[in-house]
């Protein structure tokens, strides 16, 4: 049998790289996935706005609405800011969101089984 050793040692050296991509992949999805969550509980509309800090995902409860909250947080005068200044044309509803696609998708997906099989009966 083969050793494991060189593909562990060879797996090992590039464990730093992968966690610092893991790392930076985080930080600029969870934004978008917590405004994304916050704008389908409140059946909103999410907006980019982007300053000198970077880009935050601005929600609000209706288009012409004051922003509920932004991600990452802003605060009080600099959420002000960006309802004035953000485009409410390009506002996107919660369900238009790719998330929210994603969701569907995952729900076709468990779906599937029930569809294939649609004589048998669900015992759990």
């Amino acid at each position: 049998m083969p050793s494991l050793f060189p593909f562990l040692r060879r797996g090992w050296a590039f464990a730093p790289v992968v966690i610092e991509v893991a790392r930076q992949a985080d930080r600029h999805v969870r934004p978008h996935v917590r405004a994304w969550q916050l704008a389908e509980a409140v059946d909103g509309w999410v907006g980019r706005w982007t300053d000198n800090d970077g880009t935050h995902w601005v929600v609000f409860k209706q288009p012409d609405a004051p922003p509920l909250q932004a991600f990452p947080a802003l605060r009080d005068a600099e959420l002000a800011r960006a309802g004035r200044e953000l485009d409410r044309n390009g506002l996107k509803r919660h369900d238009e969101l790719p998330e929210a696609t994603a969701m569907r998708q995952v729900e076709r997906v468990r779906e599937l089984p029930q569809k294939l099989m649609p004589g048998r009966a669900d015992d759990s």
